[in-house]
C-alpha cells in the first residue's frame, strides 16, 4: 500500500514537521499550569501532550492527503482550511477568556493558579472585611489569592478541579484545530503545484 511505504519511508520527516508544528504553536498558545491542583497537575507536561497529539493527526491525515492530492481537490482543502482558522481563532480567544477567568496571578509563588467562582464562607468573610477597609464593591482575584493564602481555602475544591478541566480540555482543543488549519492549507498548496 501506497500509504504504509510513504510512511516507512518518511518517518523522520513526517514526525519532524509534527514536532515543528508543536514547537510554533506553543510559542504563542501557552499550556495551562496547574501548580495547586494535585489530582490534574501529577507532573504532566502538557506541551509534550500536545506534540504527542499533532503528531497523531499528522498520522492520521496521511491517508486522505495521499488519497486527495490533485489539483482539483485544492479547493477543498482551501474550504477546511478556512474553516479550521475561523475555528482556531475561535477557540484561540475562548482559551484566553478561560485563562483570564479561571486562573489568579499569586504574587507570593510567581506563578497563576486555578481558581473557582464562589468564594468559601470564611473567605467571603475576609473579602467583605476588605472590601470596607478599602471603600470598595470589588477586590481583584489576584489580591484575593495573594492575600488569603492557597485557593483551595478560598474556593470549593469541585469548582478548581472543574475550572481545570475546562482549561485542559480549550487548550488541546486550540492546539488541535490550529494543527488541522496548518496541514490543510499545506495539502492546498501542495495540490495547487499538480498539473491535474
Amino acid at each position: 500500500m501506497n500509504v504504509i511505504r510513504f510512511f516507512k519511508e518518511k518517518w523522520n520527516v513526517v514526525s519532524g514537521f509534527a514536532v515543528t508544528i508543536a514547537a510554533v504553536l506553543t510559542k504563542f498558545i501557552a499550556p495551562p499550569e496547574f501548580p495547586n491542583i494535585l489530582s490534574l497537575g501529577d507532573g504532566i507536561d502538557y506541551g509534550a501532550l500536545s506534540k504527542f497529539i499533532i503528531l497523531g493527526l499528522v498520522l492520521i491525515l496521511l491517508v486522505p492527503f495521499q488519497l486527495f492530492k490533485r489539483k482539483k481537490h485544492m479547493g477543498w482543502w482551501w474550504v477546511l482550511g478556512l474553516l479550521s482558522l475561523i475555528g482556531s481563532m475561535v477557540m484561540l480567544i475562548s482559551y484566553n477568556n478561560a485563562r483570564s477567568n479561571k486562573t489568579a496571578f499569586n504574587k507570593d509563588s510567581h506563578q497563576h493558579e486555578i481558581i473557582g467562582v464562589h468564594l468559601l464562607p470564611l473567605a467571603r468573610a475576609a473579602v467583605n472585611i476588605q472590601k470596607k477597609a478599602l471603600h470598595t464593591d470589588s477586590i481583584p482575584n489576584d489580591m484575593i489569592l495573594t492575600r488569603l493564602g492557597p485557593a483551595d481555602e478560598i474556593w470549593p475544591k469541585s469548582e478548581i478541579s472543574a475550572n481545570a478541566r475546562d482549561l485542559l480540555l480549550s487548550y488541546l482543543s486550540t492546539i488541535t484545530i490550529f494543527t488541522l488549519f496548518i496541514l490543510f492549507a499545506i495539502q492546498a498548496l501542495y495540490c495547487s503545484t499538480k498539473a491535474r
